[in-house]
């Protein structure tokens, strides 16, 4: 889903909602909404304009 913009940075370019970020992954629109702001209050992931900017490279794993 992300792809590399100019400055090098990972990007989410197609528009996706939380929901569906949360039917992929198997939880509840909430859980996905809740750690995605632990990730944008830890400078990790910056929302904004429909995209999801990945700051850092995230193990999910």
């Amino acid at each position: 889903l992300a792809e590399e913009d100019a400055d090098g940075q990972q990007v989410v370019m197609k528009k996706i909602s939380k929901q569906d970020i949360a039917k992929m992954v198997g939880a509840s629109r909430e859980m996905v909404s809740r750690v995605m702001k632990d990730l944008s209050l830890q400078g990790l992931i910056e929302e904004g304009g429909g995209r999801i900017l990945l700051r850092e490279k995230i193990n999910l794993i």
